[in-house]
């Protein structure tokens, strides 16, 4: 029946974690066991989605690759992070 299923975009599940802790008052331990994924990978997905949005929106095109995106969340200076890509 779900054969012909797609997988949803990693930045769909990033920005997921984030609307639970945001809207829901989740913690880290919570959204992972509804995602069955470790407290650490949450906490790592949710320094991600508080990245630059137009770094995002790259990544979701495919020009930014996962990795690129790590690199940029050394700062959290949106504007830094647009200057050097």
């Amino acid at each position: 029946e779900n054969m012909q299923r797609v997988s949803p975009h990693p930045l769909d599940q990033f920005r997921a974690f984030k609307a639970l802790r945001d809207e829901h008052g989740l913690g880290d331990e919570e959204i992972a066991a509804r995602f069955f994924v470790t407290p650490a990978v949450v906490r790592q997905r949710l320094k991600l989605v508080a990245a630059s949005p137009t770094l995002l929106e790259l990544y979701a095109t495919g020009e930014l690759s996962l990795e690129q995106l790590m690199a940029f969340c050394v700062t959290s200076d949106h504007e830094r992070q647009e200057a050097v890509w």
